[in-house]
């Protein structure tokens, strides 16, 4: 454990200073693989960014029966 402290204080030391996390920036790069998925085998680069805003942005589309 002590290694794994001393590797990381620069890291930990940041963090007491600055209370700056990566969590955010992480879960937004999440639903973005998360749409790569969605899309696959679509042939267009613009389906691609419209499943990433709706998936980011966290949006419900009405459905209409």
């Amino acid at each position: 454990m002590a290694g794994t402290i001393k590797r990381l204080r620069d890291g930990i030391l940041r963090f007491i200073r600055s209370r700056i996390t990566t969590g955010k920036p992480e879960g937004i790069n999440r639903r973005i693989k998360a749409a790569a998925r969605r899309t696959f085998g679509f042939k267009s680069f613009e389906y691609y960014r419209t499943i990433i805003y709706l998936i980011a942005a966290k949006l419900a589309l009405p459905v209409s029966a």
